[in-house]
């Protein structure tokens, strides 16, 4: 039997997740810059932050779902998956409450940040699967 880190099938799909998330920062930077040139400085440190919060709890639930594999292990697997989702949602909630006490932001730059890197971690995966 073959070690996880050496499983083809696993090491595609953790690229693609590293892709996502790396595809995801890339994003998220360039809109941040966008409207940094158009709307100034605070609309750009919104998107930022927005991006930010929905970037750090998929790169947690990444590293925490995706350290176990195996065959034998499928329930483990799934049960990591379903932990990691909820400790996400919690982060992502936590992170948002902090960012509307703490800092000063605009509304609409930080939802938009953070629902353009939630379709870049769900459209990289599907463009490179299509693609092969």
């Amino acid at each position: 039997m073959t070690s996880t880190t050496q499983n083809p099938a696993i090491m595609r799909f953790k690229g693609v997740v590293k892709k996502a998330l790396l595809t995801q920062l890339v994003v998220v930077f360039f809109f941040t810059l966008g409207w940094w040139l158009l709307r100034g400085q605070r609309d750009g440190l919104s998107c930022l932050v927005g991006g930010f919060i929905n970037f750090l709890p998929s790169v947690g639930f990444s590293a925490y779902a995706l350290s176990r594999w195996g065959a034998s292990q499928i329930r483990v697997v799934m049960m990591r998956f379903y932990l990691a989702e909820a400790i996400k949602f919690s982060l992502t909630v936590v992170l948002f409450v902090l960012c509307a006490v703490l800092l000063p932001v605009n509304f609409v730059p930080l939802i938009v940040g953070y629902i353009v890197a939630q379709l870049m971690f769900v459209l990289v995966p599907m463009i490179l699967t299509l693609n092969g």
